[in-house]
């Protein structure tokens, strides 16, 4: 299972604000692209740089997410940990 990884303070005042929003953008997917899936009320949209590890995330997505949801990859060449370019 995917986690978000912040702090527990930053992942409250995260989950707080993803309660009340209608659409969200993220750079970057994981725990908070699930976490929102479960919250956000009409759109979601996640920029990730790891074509494999989105596809991890969208693996534990639910059947059914409440939000429009769009997962995009940019093409920014190699990438190394936590999807940061190489080169």
């Amino acid at each position: 299972m995917i986690e978000i990884c912040m702090p527990d303070e930053e992942k409250e005042y995260l989950i707080s604000c993803l309660d009340e929003s209608n659409f969200y953008l993220e750079y970057g997917s994981g725990g908070s692209t699930l976490e929102g899936l479960k919250k956000v009320k009409k759109g979601m949209i996640t920029v990730e740089s790891d074509k494999a590890f989105l596809e991890k995330v969208l693996s534990e997505t639910p059947p059914n997410p409440k939000p429009k949801f769009l997962p995009m990859v940019p093409d920014l060449g190699p990438i190394g940990d936590w999807g940061y370019p190489t080169s």
